[in-house]
């Protein structure tokens, strides 16, 4: 078999650029550390437009003791606070005074990449930025959402079994319960499938 050459790249943007043979498109994120009761952490991730957006808004986040409880402030910053980072808020989780972290000159899709591999480690809905930033309600996000963790799940996107992928013949796709299909687009396929068999029988 014959030896083939190998590079490392040096960055995601060198990855990127030496496969492309032309650099992307480049965008700075930021990364908010959030602190819960029992050190429960979270985290949210955004893109940085100009210098760093997060220092706007982030002193809204802070936990105040008062009376034995924790509360947040609703200072003047708030309503420029991103909805989904105000759900976490209000779910306990504040901003504790680490460092907000920040990641120059990255593709732009390192914005959800970075949101997905934190709630792998944080837990589902302890990770918000990118794709996880938006209305998981629509069906698109939720699909988009869904796909994306079983992919990096290694697990099958058609039936959502880790013992195979999707390209699998032995796929139980068509034996799984409609409620039970991965995706929303799966599901109203099957309903129109089943619709239209009880039109023509």
């Amino acid at each position: 078999m014959p030896d083939f050459p190998v590079r490392d790249a040096t960055s995601l943007v060198d990855f990127v650029t030496q496969l492309a043979g032309k650099p992307s498109r480049l965008i700075n994120i930021y990364g908010i550390p959030l602190r819960g009761v029992g050190g429960r952490r979270a985290a949210y991730v955004g893109v940085d437009a100009k210098g760093c957006r997060s220092q706007s808004y982030v002193d809204a986040l802070v936990a105040r003791s008062q009376g034995g409880g924790l509360e947040g402030t609703y200072q003047h910053d708030w309503s420029r606070v991103p909805g989904k980072l105000k759900h976490l808020w209000r779910q306990g989780f504040f901003y504790s005074g680490a460092p907000i972290v920040c990641l120059r000159q990255v593709p732009s899709s390192a914005e959800s990449a970075a949101a997905f591999a934190l709630e792998h480690i944080l837990g589902k809905g302890n990770a918000v930025g990118g794709i996880l930033a938006l209305d998981s309600h629509a069906d698109a996000v939720h699909d988009a959402c869904v796909l994306q963790r079983l992919h990096d799940g290694a697990k099958c996107v058609r039936c959502g079994a880790g013992d195979h992928f999707a390209s699998a013949s032995h796929c139980l796709e068509e034996k799984v319960a409609i409620d039970k299909l991965p995706t929303r687009v799966q599901q109203l396929k099957r309903k129109l499938d089943v619709a239209e068999a009880t039109v023509r029988n």
